[in-house]
């Protein structure tokens, strides 16, 4: 409860989107949901919007998906990069989503991130233990251990751009070259 309108970003996660079947099971019903959607991947199946909007449509309150575009991305890029403590992809999603729910008048919103971190629910909660352990003798080796994690981003980075969000960061690259060992390059 808040003296001002409340607001959830919904992605198409199940964090998201539990949180606002209990906003509206507690009794909330002027709830703005945002959902974020990137203008190069409408109609395909890395557009989360068409699954938000179901959710949205499910609990029957309004509903904005916003739509950024690749220009728009470059333009903020400088200023999301300042604003971050470190380079995640969260980091700018939650960024648009924000300006978003700013662009609405929202002033609170809730959102889903930390969950899947929490409950361990990304799949690098269980690769990456898996990749220390099997690579820990090796890397104690001088020099191998260089070689190893080289190696580790050559084969990492296609799979990193096979994702949105991966090749979306991976044109930061690009704008920030000092950036290139965290797009995946």
């Amino acid at each position: 409860m808040a003296d001002v309108s409340v607001g959830a970003f919904l992605s198409a996660g199940i964090d998201s989107g539990a949180l606002v079947g209990l906003m509206c099971d507690a009794g909330q019903s002027a709830i703005e949901r945002v959902t974020l959607s990137f203008a190069e991947y409408r109609g395909t199946a890395a557009d989360e919007s068409p699954l938000a909007e179901r959710v949205a449509l499910t609990y029957g309150t309004r509903h904005t998906t916003r739509v950024v575009t690749a220009e728009e991305f470059t333009d903020d890029l400088p200023a999301i990069i300042a604003a971050m403590d470190q380079p995640s992809i969260d980091g700018i999603n939650t960024w648009f989503v924000s300006k978003a729910a700013r662009e609405l008048g929202l002033k609170v919103a809730i959102s889903g991130v930390g969950g899947d971190e929490l409950m361990g629910g990304y799949p690098s909660f269980r690769d990456v233990p898996r990749w220390v352990k099997t690579l820990a003798a090796p890397a104690a080796v001088p020099l191998l251990g260089t070689a190893i994690r080289r190696g580790v981003m050559l084969v990492g980075a296609p799979a990193l751009r096979r994702q949105p969000e991966g090749r979306r960061h991976a044109r930061i690259r690009g704008t920030f070259p000092a950036l290139g060992s965290f797009a995946g390059a």
